[in-house]
């Protein structure tokens, strides 16, 4: 599995056995870094995440630093033995925020960090999905996050994610979720409605695993 300094991604294929270790992003909009630390146990098919407009693509490595600057918008493609597995889609739209504006954290306006991604209870079909944002009023943070086992069959499949977001200040934030990441498929709920965790069931996907969670402001 891997991360847009947090995307996660075993990808599509026979049975790949790409595991995530660990991972760990901060994207700093004062700075125009982002910042990505992760470990992968690559046990099957070559894998690659790109970062970027196609000329500034890049595979990642542990610690890298890529200059938001270089490019107007972030996207991500996936690879898999040189070939690309699913479309671009736009990973981080321009966020501002007020100089004023300072987390308790004491992180800058416009620093998200996403503290913790775990992949629990998989036999249970759970997911604990969960971060931090420091930018609060204008967070947007995406996560992809494709489930190698879940294979949905039609109207009869199912399966569940539980996501636990910790964002302080939401505002009138929505998220956003894309069960099938590519076919546009969502559902919006609002922010008067969160809690501290949402239990989210869905039916008739497939071939399933893609999910994108957006939170935006």
């Amino acid at each position: 599995m891997n991360s847009f300094g947090g995307v996660i991604c075993p990808l599509p294929g026979p049975s790949p056995k790409i595991e995530l270790k660990r991972q760990a992003f901060k994207i700093d909009l004062e700075t125009n870094r982002i910042e990505m630390n992760y470990a992968l146990v690559n046990r099957g098919p070559a894998a690659q995440l790109k970062f970027g407009v196609p000329q500034y693509w890049a595979a990642t490595t542990a610690g890298q630093v890529l200059k938001a600057s270089q490019v107007e918008d972030w996207h991500l493609q996936v690879w898999v033995d040189g070939k690309k597995v699913r479309p671009t889609r736009r990973l981080l739209p321009a966020l501002k925020a007020k100089e004023d504006e300072r987390h308790p954290s004491g992180h800058a306006p416009g620093a998200l960090w996403a503290t913790q991604v775990r992949f629990a209870a998989r036999q249970t079909r759970h997911v604990r999905v969960s971060f931090v944002s420091s930018g609060y009023g204008h967070e947007s943070i995406l996560w992809l996050i494709y489930f190698p086992k879940f294979r949905w069959q039609g109207a009869v499949g199912s399966t569940y994610l539980k996501v636990i977001p910790k964002i302080y200040n939401p505002g009138d934030g929505i998220v956003r979720l894309f069960p099938q990441g590519w076919d546009g498929d969502y559902r919006v709920v609002p922010a008067r409605q969160r809690t501290d965790e949402w239990l989210y069931r869905w039916r008739g996907w497939k071939p399933a695993g893609l999910l994108m969670v957006v939170v935006d402001h």
